[in-house]
């Protein structure tokens, strides 16, 4: 598992993903779409992989995931004066 989208998915369903971190589906699918999940969510998460028998979620790995996350190698918008020249 090296993104945070591979973890998610190792859940059953994504609905079983938001169930088990007490979160709505509509933020499990954001969390799988931005390939993030926020670290208030990682102990519930730590501990619901546990529970399903999903081998490797730690803390550590999550920490590991973050700095390589999708939110930061995004671009930065354009700004609207460099975009009159492009």
């Amino acid at each position: 598992m090296s993104s945070f989208r591979s973890i998610i998915d190792e859940w059953p369903s994504l609905q079983a993903f938001a169930d088990d971190l007490g979160v709505k589906y509509v933020t499990a699918q954001l969390m799988r779409h931005r390939d993030s999940i926020a670290s208030k969510h990682w102990r519930q998460t730590v501990i619901s992989a546990g529970r399903r028998k999903i081998p490797g979620v730690t803390l550590e790995l999550l920490a590991s995931i973050e700095p390589g996350s999708a939110v930061r190698r995004r671009k930065p918008p354009r700004s609207p004066r460099h975009a009159q020249y492009a």
